[in-house]
């Protein structure tokens, strides 16, 4: 797929999905670095600090972790969220549907969705609740803090998407270094937001032009049965 291309709520509507069950495994079992921003912390009072995804998105993430230690030792990838059950996915949609709609009246509901869609994936396409998407940035050990990145994580305004110009050089130079890294080892980006990268949902599944996609969104009690 070409560079700089959203992926919308209509692109994702048409893949289909062959859920493979796979397992749940905390990323700490990892020894990956986990730290919830304070603005996404609705998983803490269920998780802990423990970040949940699939087995193979945490193998992923591994192999990210090395070749970026390869290029720059003090550098760490730092995931800020990953599993979100599907009853939270909802809850955040609904509130933002409800702020949305206050600004602009939308005859056609899909036209309203998509807006939505930019700041919060309609649930029954969105990534975090299958435990396939990661929020991630870089932790440089030697400051003890992120990398600079051009924007702060979850601010969402034009300057969240990957490829924004108004961004300083080193802001740019860093999403690349990211970006780069997940894509190396087979994420699928989401250029809406610099931090977001999936697999095995339907974004990774349009993005690759896939099949199908191999997770589906998945509740709390449906967690708990995958959890290894």
């Amino acid at each position: 797929m070409a560079t700089n291309t959203l992926i919308t709520y209509r692109d994702l509507l048409g893949v289909n999905v062959r859920e493979c069950n796979e397992e749940l495994v905390s990323l700490t079992d990892y020894n990956l670095m986990c730290s919830y921003k304070s603005r996404m912390c609705d998983m803490q009072l269920y998780l802990g600090n423990k970040v949940l995804v699939r087995r193979s998105v945490a193998n992923m993430l591994q192999k990210a972790q090395k070749n970026l230690v390869s290029i720059h030792s003090k550098y760490l990838l730092n995931v800020t969220y990953g599993f979100r059950s599907i009853e939270i996915q909802t809850k955040l949609f609904k509130g933002m549907v409800s702020h949305v709609a206050q600004d602009i009246y939308y005859e056609n509901p899909v036209e309203l969705y998509e807006k939505v869609h930019e700041y919060i994936a309609v649930p029954v396409v969105s990534g975090h609740p299958t435990g396939g998407a990661v929020d991630i940035t870089i932790f440089d050990s030697v400051c003890g803090a992120d990398i600079d990145m051009g924007s702060k994580m979850y601010v969402f305004d034009d300057r969240c998407r990957t490829f924004d110009q108004s961004i300083g050089e080193i802001g740019q130079s860093n999403r690349k270094l990211l970006r780069s890294l997940m894509l190396d080892v087979g994420f699928a980006p989401y250029d809406g937001e610099y931090w977001h990268f999936s697999y095995g949902d339907r974004e990774w599944a349009k993005y690759y032009a896939k099949n199908n996609a191999m997770y589906e969104q998945i509740s709390l009690s449906q967690a708990t049965k995958l959890l290894r």
